[in-house]
């Protein structure tokens, strides 16, 4: 069982990963001199394979043959990569690709469900079967399940919420940290020279699809923040209500703030194609607009990151007082949610960005959202605390 757990959780990250597109975007990053063509056609092979993933995770003892396939295309694509890196000397950032294949092949053939064997169950009731083929003990599950009540089967999914939440928002802080630190961070950066204008300019002209992607990324980065934030405040729900819907409300302004660097990472990029509204302008006056919205651009990201701090404080609180989490948890996110705070003054957030800033988010954040792919929750007693919760609130409205 526990085996399976595992194996869910892995299906459900990698097909949300390859179905993303955040494979293919990340490998493309290496090769900007990369056909458009080939870059869609490798896009769209990887969606396909990361959908077959996600319905494989709903039941992955019956979807073994998606499995295998998805684990075998790993190898087949890793090896054709690995030669092409050697053949070519050009190529030498596919290794990496290489390695990420390869542990995704490696970890579907290892926690793939074995197949049963044809043991024959001595029931009396399989003899009543009209099927030639032997009962084996799959089929005796099978059956069985298809014979619980619908209130069982209602009962086993409400048994298993919590912990599907729980992992759904691991899974989707992990990709919003995936997303907007390679499109707001490590791509918007290689563009802008802050006192060069010029400079800037010619990198955002002479790297344009690189551009657009940074963009894209940052903004399903705001997508995956929204699902992110609501999936928390359906788990923390039951420690305090109000908390986590005012924890919820902070995070929506970063969330909108977020897209907002989005349509300022943009502009810069219209600004210099030119149009017949800036035919008024310089080219030296354009180049200096485009850096200003640059620099909007991190403005505007300092305001978010204030707003997500505000956001860990109140839910490391809520992770603290909570049952079903392990309150370390949420005493490391409260103080990187300190840290944050100090971009309300971005010139010392700036000062103490390394290592401290650095160091407390990391503590805060990659934690928590292992814990809850891996582990999730307590699902007992997270139940236990909302039943309390709803029985105290109860007795105060009455």
């Amino acid at each position: 069982m526990r085996r399976e757990r595992v194996l869910r959780v892995a299906l459900v990250l990698v097909g949300v990963i390859f179905s993303a597109g955040i494979f293919p975007v990340a490998e493309s990053l290496w090769h900007q001199n990369q056909s458009m063509y080939t870059f869609d056609m490798m896009l769209s092979l990887y969606v396909a394979l990361g959908i077959f993933l996600l319905i494989a995770a709903r039941n992955p003892s019956a979807n073994g043959s998606l499995i295998a396939f998805a684990a075998w295309s790993c190898f087949a694509h890793a090896a054709v990569m690995a030669v092409t890196s050697f053949s070519k000397g050009g190529y030498r950032g596919d290794l990496w690709g290489v390695a990420v294949l390869l542990i995704i092949g490696v970890t579907l053939i290892v926690l793939a469900p074995a197949k049963h064997s044809g043991e024959r169950c001595r029931q009396p009731w399989c003899r009543l079967s009209h099927s030639r083929a032997p009962c084996t003990l799959g089929s005796i599950a099978r059956i069985k399940r298809k014979s619980m009540g619908t209130a069982e089967v209602t009962n086993r999914i409400a048994e298993a919420s919590p912990g599907f939440k729980a992992r759904m928002a691991g899974a989707f802080q992990l990709l919003e940290a995936l997303t907007a630190t390679f499109g707001q961070v490590i791509i918007r950066d290689r563009f802008v020279v802050y006192g060069n204008a010029a400079v800037t300019a010619a990198n955002v002209l002479g790297h344009e699809r690189l551009f657009w992607l940074g963009f894209a990324l940052s903004l399903i980065g705001v997508a995956f923040h929204i699902a992110w934030a609501l999936l928390m405040y359906e788990l923390l729900k039951p420690v305090n209500r109000s908390l986590s819907l005012l924890a919820a409300f902070f995070i929506l302004v970063g969330c909108a703030m977020q897209a907002l660097t989005s349509f300022f990472y943009l502009a810069p990029l219209l600004i210099l194609q030119g149009s017949s509204s800036a035919s008024a302008f310089t080219p030296g006056q354009l180049q200096s607009l485009a850096l200003m919205f640059f620099k909007l651009n991190q403005y505007a990201f300092n305001i978010d990151l204030f707003f997500f701090g505000l956001w860990c404080v109140l839910t490391g609180y809520l992770i603290f007082k909570s049952t079903f989490l392990p309150r370390i948890l949420g005493v490391l996110l409260a103080i990187s949610g300190l840290g944050y705070l100090t971009y309300l003054y971005p010139p010392l957030a700036y000062y103490l960005f390394f290592p401290y800033i650095v160091v407390a988010s990391a503590l805060g954040e990659i934690p928590l959202e292992l814990w809850l792919i891996v582990m999730g929750v307590n699902a007992q007693r997270w139940k236990e605390q909302a039943s309390s919760t709803r029985s105290s609130e109860g007795q105060s409205g009455s």
